[in-house]
């Protein structure tokens, strides 16, 4: 394993309990967030493939299919732009 730091030289940076619990905290929150993304899209693949196959015996319903997963990926992509951009201002 490549060391990164040289501990003859200076000292090793200062890493507190907290800091790992910080650290921790937010890989969790970025898999239960990576968890929820998937699944939303694999609902949403459902109701597509259930659209296209009720098409033929039940059309009303199809089509309230194909729009709640208008609105679903319209709402989503306004969420992911504003989450984008507030991520943006806060690195800044």
């Amino acid at each position: 394993m490549k060391q990164i730091y040289d501990f003859n030289r200076k000292s090793p940076p200062v890493i507190t309990e907290n800091m790992i619990r910080a650290e921790m905290e937010r890989l969790k929150l970025q898999r239960e967030t990576a968890l929820l993304a998937t699944g939303s899209l694999l609902i949403v693949l459902c109701l597509f493939i259930m659209a296209v196959t009720l098409y033929d015996s039940m059309p009303l319903l199809s089509i309230a299919c194909a729009v709640y997963i208008y609105v679903s990926a319209a709402g989503g992509s306004v969420i992911a732009l504003v989450l984008t951009q507030k991520r943006r201002s806060l690195i800044k």
